[in-house]
């Protein structure tokens, strides 16, 4: 097949995490002898840091403008067995509404960014996608999975819809047997929206502790952040630098943007390079399974993360029990969106029927039901507040050891229930 590809950038790894992707993408494509022609903007960001000008398995042309664009490839458009137009790029919806007017083959739309495509459309915001494209392609790949992809087709239209996770080369990344010389490292580009969290979890424990060695790659961080002396600074590092980068590391650290961590199922490229390299010798599985199917993997683990689940779920209780019974051997890192009252209110083990006041308290465990959406999302159903996110864990089986944050605690597994045994049993 001739395919054309429009992407944000396979040249240069500089910022994105799109031509990792894109490369083992079409490293792959190639060796199965498909003809690939691969069009990209020619940006300053980019061209000041390319790492791989020509690949050898596909065909890189560069265009500075959309009428260029439209000038140079209309031929390869037309005569393409196929088209795919990946997010992001510059003027997206432009290059869309040209490549869905010109194009004769099946045209695919590859989003790498879905949580961020959606957060867009619902600000207004159609530079890279608008909703009348969607139903146009014939295909629409997400790198992100779950009931994101079920509301690309009830909400916009779209026709049918795929997940295409990330991925990383094997070829590229594996485990080398090289000295650990980095306690905990990280790479990744600057970003509001997980600053707070790569504080906490990389720049807080780096001067806890600074007989351990901390490594950070990336760019466009403030210059008001307070890099400690036990951190080395990386501007940017090629991709070829990557594996060895993973292997050095005794731990690393994987930081998701917001929108992707509320959207969940949405595991970054970076998941995937570490992942290949093995990094501290763990394998890592993926598993699609529904929450309260978590029966069929016939084994416990001594460290379950629950984390933005329980108000997409239709029968939050009923999981909880699952995972008690099924899943959690010993500790659950538990967390979950909260609405109402901060304040819990000390229960009694009973009340008598007529006590209704009880009801009217502040800290008194209540659970909110959204009948249609919340936030623009319809798989929001259940908002607990914070005594009942607590009574709840309780009921499942799990004692709270630890509030580090508002909506986290961390809990460990046992067999009694709020003071009585476990009845909710699956």
């Amino acid at each position: 097949m001739k395919i054309v590809i429009l992407g944000l950038s396979i040249t240069s790894t500089w910022g994105n995490g799109h031509a990792t992707t894109y490369r083992s993408l079409l490293r792959a494509l190639s060796a199965r002898r498909h003809e690939i022609l691969f069009l990209e903007r020619d940006v300053e960001w980019y061209a000041n840091h390319r790492d791989l000008a020509e690949p050898l398995f596909c065909q890189v042309s560069l265009y500075k403008t959309l009428a260029e664009l439209k000038q140079r490839f209309l031929i390869d458009i037309r005569s393409a067995d196929l088209v795919i137009i990946g997010s992001y790029i510059p003027e997206g919806a432009a290059v869309a509404d040209w490549v869905t007017r010109n194009a004769q083959g099946p045209i695919a739309f590859y989003d790498i960014d879905t949580p961020v495509t959606f957060a867009k459309l619902a600000k207004g915001d159609h530079e890279h996608l608008s909703p009348d494209l969607v139903p146009r392609f014939d295909l629409y790949l997400s790198f992100t999975d779950g009931p994101l992809l079920d509301r690309l087709g009830s909400q916009f239209g779209a026709r049918m819809v795929r997940p295409l996770y990330c991925s990383a080369d094997p070829d590229i990344y594996f485990p080398q047997r090289v000295k650990k010389l980095w306690d905990l490292g990280y790479i990744g580009t600057y970003s509001a929206d997980r600053h707070r969290q790569f504080e906490r979890l990389l720049l807080t424990p780096a001067n806890i502790y600074p007989s351990c060695r901390f490594i950070v790659a990336g760019s466009l961080y403030p210059s008001e952040v307070q890099w400690p002396p036990n951190l080395v600074r990386i501007f940017h590092l090629p991709h070829l630098s990557h594996r060895l980068f993973y292997n050095q590391q005794r731990f690393t650290l994987n930081l998701t943007r917001g929108s992707m961590v509320k959207a969940g199922f949405s595991p970054s490229v970076r998941l995937f390079e570490a992942a290949a390299c093995e990094l501290n010798s763990v394998k890592i599985e993926f598993r699609r399974l529904s929450v309260y199917d978590v029966g069929e993997l016939n084994e416990k683990f001594d460290l379950v993360l629950f984390l933005g689940v329980l108000y997409h779920l239709r029968h939050p209780l009923l999981a909880l029990d699952r995972i008690h019974e099924h899943v959690v051997n010993d500790i659950l890192v538990f967390q979950s969106m909260q609405r109402g009252s901060a304040k819990v209110f000390p229960l009694r083990k009973d009340y008598d029927f007529w006590q209704t006041d009880i009801f009217e308290e502040e800290g008194f465990p209540i659970m909110y039901f959204i009948e249609n959406r919340y936030a623009g999302d319809e798989t929001n159903w259940w908002i607990p507040n914070r005594a009942c996110a607590e009574a709840m864990l309780r009921s499942a089986g799990f004692t709270i050891v630890e509030n580090p944050e508002e909506e986290v605690f961390i809990c460990r597994r046992s067999d009694v229930a709020a003071g009585f045994p476990v009845t909710h049993k699956s």
